[in-house]
């Protein structure tokens, strides 16, 4: 079955917000009190699972950076076939995403005063919905 989604796509959602409230976005730029997930034109939206561990990856090393405090925007940006730790980037703008990149955003005022609790509860809604979409229910 193909994928409901096509690339380049993305989704974002607000801090303690319903899966309901995801909104598509599909830019990598940051919006606003929102955590936001973005695959580029060339991320093959049928090959969720691999996507899906790539991001994984991507925000585990947003979450360090922001622990480590980086109180900026974050984009922690990987290629989506080579989902390991030491192939993110964790950068403060979206400068160098390549066409092959999956990316969480993070704006720095998704969370008041960095405060990373809500952090894992609105990824795994965004991944949720991804899911979905990639599916198409």
């Amino acid at each position: 079955m193909p994928a409901a989604i096509t690339t380049p796509f993305g989704i974002g959602l607000g801090s303690q917000l319903p899966r309901k409230d995801i909104f598509q976005e599909d830019t990598v730029a940051e919006s606003a009190g929102r955590m936001k997930i973005f695959l580029s034109s060339a991320v093959p939206p049928n090959r969720i699972q691999s996507i899906v561990g790539a991001l994984q990856i991507a925000f585990n090393q947003a979450v360090q950076s922001a622990r480590q405090g980086v109180s900026t925007d974050i984009f922690a940006l990987v290629d989506w076939t080579e989902g390991s730790p030491s192939n993110v980037r964790v950068q403060t703008t979206s400068a160098g995403i390549t066409t092959t990149d999956c990316a969480i955003v993070i704006s720095n005022t998704f969370s008041p005063n960095g405060q990373t609790q809500f952090w894992s509860e609105t990824f795994d809604e965004l991944i949720s919905g991804l899911i979905e979409r990639a599916k198409g229910t």
